[in-house]
């Protein structure tokens, strides 16, 4: 039967092809075979949304992964960060997330 590693690799193939939708499909698939998603699987959902230009969806995979107990790292923040860069509508936020990250001491290596 599948395991996270299996769904990992769903996930990132998605991503590299830019399909953010299919990409929380799989995402999806892992809860109905009661699988938690974990740091990997967050973050190449973030990056499949960012390479899809949906940064609101980014934005919700980190609060997401915070709800699921995933700390979220360096890449998932740069790729929130990224995809928020590239929209015109986001206002304060990058600002925030650059806040939030200094806050957990990371440090953003894109920005």
């Amino acid at each position: 039967s599948p395991d996270v590693v299996t769904f990992n690799s769903l996930v990132s193939a998605c991503e590299r092809g830019q399909q953010w939708e299919q990409a929380l499909g799989v995402a999806e698939g892992m809860r109905v075979v009661r699988l938690a998603p974990n740091i990997v699987t967050f973050n190449a959902m973030v990056r499949a949304c960012e390479k899809g230009g949906h940064w609101a969806g980014a934005l919700a995979l980190l609060r997401d992964a915070r709800r699921a107990r995933v700390s979220p790292d360096v890449v998932t923040f740069n790729s929130v960060l990224s995809a928020a860069l590239h929209s015109p509508h986001v206002g304060a936020l990058p600002n925030v997330l650059l806040q939030e990250m200094r806050s957990l001491r990371l440090h953003p290596d894109m920005v």
